[in-house]
């Protein structure tokens, strides 16, 4: 196995065994899922019948499942209108000799049955344009088909946006594939105006900031359970669902692992979904990286009850930054059954990403400074090529759900992580206003697992008129971690961020062969929740208690050995109101909380090694929800609490009395207004403030890192004179941010734009869809967050076939 810090060329990739799995079945092109009795406005000219099947499966986005031998041949009269999609198939099919049924949104096509035969013949059904549909409980796709309707909250299980009283987002794999997503980072960033990130492809991970509180990735949660996602950065190219809660969530979700309470993101894998999956995708990426991509599901069984489904992804080559390489490999076999009361989810996964050239962390500022540096030039890179990480992950999860009654269910889920990890990093620092930068270097290896579960019961009963969904529920998390640091020779290099310096490949390289264990953290708790419905569930009333344990083990840095011992618990409690004033309007309020472990007094302080019990943030929130059928608008404000330690400078005493307040106002739009016009994005104000600092001197200046003003906002547009083309176009806008408490040192605001387009048709009978967007359209260099730069322009290109 070669060092993690020798470099890597671009391998070739070989499908020849995807494409032969893949020949076992036809997939399909994507359509997004909307009621099959609304009129629809149609417009298909006269075309061969498989053609004009296709464009009306996507302009009424319906599920539409067709043997291509049944079409062959066939020509369609042209059909225009505002028409129901059976009134529009049934002038398609006029003299075919085809019928179809309709179930829902489904609509399968058939040979028109025979006067002489009360049995029809029938051939295989396969889906030739269709959304995939995740089986189960997985809440459909809203009008555009980027969003759903809704998604996992926590504890109170799926629910739908407009009856859920929270700030909640659910991003589709369309989004992934449309923008063509490299990491998670990727999708939260462009579409979240609340939800901001420190990644990029000159950065070693993805971090999250939420509301303005930082999400590490820890935290991610993978199929409802917490921590087990890959830790530092999630290719997403086998998620089905992205799931974004904004604001505290200790009674939802329990405690995170890192103790982050600005929000939580929950990730679903793909299942396979009842028409056959058989896709591949080429892709490629500025400067030189390459990617291809595999995705096969199927469904077995009398009743379909057993699928399975993988997906795998290789990717390989230079990035549109300097020095910036990247080799990535992913697998994702997710398998479930799905009986009559029993549903059992498996999913094993497995991720590696090698990468050179990349940052540990945002430079410090020395005391000679006397201003933020202007950004240097972004395909610039001032960190080694030899720098590297070397991040091994593996995920296995298992979930099972039972229904004992129409009313009453129990669930319960396990999943562990092994993450293995080795690093040649350094940590730099600014000298002066030139930009004089020096490097310290390191190697240092990490290993972590992670081990997690909830198990629980829920259920849902009538006292007199009021209507009850209640569940109790345990959660158990366990995160141990190892460490040893070792050392690069020359250890201190000194360069520029206008000229960088490139060292020669280091006289010694001492990778750590073997570790100390270097902390343990386990959570434990207990949830209990009602909804309350009245007035036929028009107001509803949630009340929430959970009561966690925080358990942390320190742990002699040398040596491995147990040093320090915390343990303490907390109650932390959350109402929220939701009225459903119409069909298409809810308004809601929550208070809520959110958790994280108490600190330890430090060795300066005069009460040091005094611990102190886990911090509460606070979260009161009101809103205010718009479905308008095929358009969706939400609204909201909040002010979040939270707690911080910090050292008197008079007394040496150490106590948690500082607070960071965030005071917000959000809106948030997603559908398809028009038809054929699809808006994703929306507006953030957070004012997040300082307050009771421990000597008064930075008493009410903003937060670090903290823009006050973030939009964003993401337009596509279907071309009607070119079936299956549409363009796309895309805003994100970060105001001014400070980097110290003290607002010294400002960074300017910063606009990026993107712009895309797609194009989907059949060739030779087989489904093709072209895409290519271009990142940062304007090359423009900039902070993007803290002294992270963004990411110079980048192209990206792609092709899928269905087969």
């Amino acid at each position: 196995m070669p060092h993690p810090a020798q470099r890597f060329r671009l391998a070739p990739l070989t499908l020849a065994t995807a494409l032969a799995l893949s020949s076992l079945g036809f997939a399909a092109l994507p359509a997004h899922a909307q009621s099959a009795e609304a009129p629809v406005a149609i417009s298909l000219p006269a075309q061969p019948l498989g053609t004009a099947l296709n464009e009306l499966a996507r302009q009424a986005r319906l599920q539409l499942m067709v043997h291509p031998d049944l079409v062959a041949g066939k020509q369609a009269p042209a059909v225009s209108g505002n028409l129901t999609p059976r009134q529009a198939l049934d002038r398609l099919l006029a003299g075919s000799g085809l019928g179809a049924s309709i179930n829902g949104t489904e609509v399968v096509v058939r040979p028109a049955p025979a006067p002489s035969s009360s049995s029809p013949a029938t051939l295989a059904e396969v889906m030739v344009s269709a959304q995939a549909v995740r089986p189960g409980d997985l809440p459909e796709a809203y009008a555009g088909g980027q969003v759903a309707r809704g998604g996992r909250v926590g504890v109170l299980g799926n629910k739908d946006f407009m009856e859920t009283p929270f700030n909640v987002t659910n991003y589709t794999s369309q989004v992934v594939e449309d923008t063509q997503a490299r990491s998670l980072a990727d999708v939260v960033s462009i579409a979240d105006p609340s939800v901001r990130t420190y990644g990029s492809q000159g950065t070693f991970a993805d971090g999250f900031q939420i509301r303005g509180l930082a999400f590490n990735s820890v935290d991610v949660s993978f199929n409802g359970i917490t921590g087990i996602a890959p830790v530092w950065r999630l290719m997403p190219e086998f998620l089905e669902r992205i799931e974004v809660l904004k604001g505290p969530n200790a009674l939802l979700n329990g405690s995170a692992p890192s103790g982050n309470v600005g929000g939580a993101i929950n990730v679903v894998p793909k299942r396979a979904t009842d028409a056959p999956i058989s896709r591949v995708t080429a892709s490629y990426e500025s400067k030189s990286v390459g990617q291809g991509s595999v995705d096969l599901g199927r469904r077995f069984g009398e009743r379909k009850e057993f699928g399975i489904r993988f997906n795998g992804t290789y990717r390989s080559g230079d990035h549109a930054r300097d020095s910036a390489e990247e080799r990535s490999r992913q697998m994702a076999l997710g398998l479930d059954y799905r009986g009559e009361r029993l549903r059992l989810e498996l999913d094993v996964m497995q991720q590696k990403q090698v990468t050179h050239g990349g940052l540990w962390g945002s430079p410090a500022l020395a005391p000679t400074v006397t201003k933020v540096p202007a950004a240097p030039s972004n395909t610039r890179n001032w960190n080694q090529p030899w720098e590297s990480s070397d991040i091994d992950d593996s995920v296995v999860a298992a979930r099972a759900e039972y229904d004992i009654s129409e009313h009453l269910s129990l669930y319960g889920a396990a999943g562990r992580n092994k993450s293995e990890q080795h690093y040649v990093t350094s940590n730099g620092t600014i000298l002066d206003d030139a930009g004089t930068l020096r490097q310290a270097f390191r190697t240092h290896v990490t290993p972590y697992e992670v081990r997690a579960a909830n198990v629980g019961m829920r259920g849902r009963l009538k006292t007199g008129a009021v209507g009850h969904e209640w569940n109790v529920g345990y959660a158990w998390l366990d995160y141990e971690s190892w460490n040893r640091v070792g050392t690069v020779l020359p250890g201190t290099l000194t360069s520029n961020l206008y000229d960088p310096v490139v060292a020669p490949y280091p006289t010694a390289i001492n990778m750590p062969d073997s570790t100390v264990r270097s902390g343990r953290r386990r959570l434990s708790s207990v949830a209990v929740s009602d909804t309350l419905g009245f007035a036929e569930d028009r107001v509803q009333l949630t009340l929430g208690l959970r009561r966690q344990q925080v358990q942390i083990l320190g742990f002699n840095a040398t040596t491995g050995i147990q040093a320090t011992t915390y343990d303490r618990f907390a109650l932390t409690p959350m109402v929220g109101v939701l009225w459903k004033l119409s069909p298409s309007t809810s308004v809601y309020a929550n208070y809520i909380e959110g958790l994280s472990p108490g600190e330890m007094a430090p060795a300066t302080a005069a009460n040091a090694g005094d611990v102190f019990a886990p911090y509460k943030s606070k979260q009161g929130e009101a809103g205010v929800k718009f479905d308008l059928g095929r358009f969706a608008v939400t609204a909201s404000v909040f002010q979040i609490r939270k707690p911080s330690g910090g050292l008197d400078p008079s007394t040496r005493h150490y106590s948690v009395n500082a607070q960071q307040r965030n005071s917000g106002i959000e809106l948030n739009v997603f559908g398809e207004p028009w038809r054929g016009l699809r808006v994703l994005g929306g507006l953030a104000y957070i004012d997040a403030k300082l307050a009771r600092t421990s000597d008064g001197a930075n008493e009410g200046n903003t937060a670090p890192g903290q823009p006050k003003t973030r939009f964003n906002l993401q337009v596509d547009k279907d071309i009607e004179a070119v079936p299956g083309l549409s363009f796309g176009a895309g805003m994100i806008y970060t105001g001014p941010q400070y980097l110290d408490n003290a607002n010294a040192f400002r960074i300017p605001a910063w606009t990026r734009f993107d712009v895309g387009a797609q194009y989907r048709t059949r060739i030779q009978g087989r489904g093709m869809t072209f895409r290519a967007n271009v990142l940062n359209v304007a090359d423009r260099s900039y902070w993007q967050q803290g002294l992270f730069a963004g990411d110079p322009r980048t192209v990206r290109l792609s092709a899928s076939m269905d087969f």
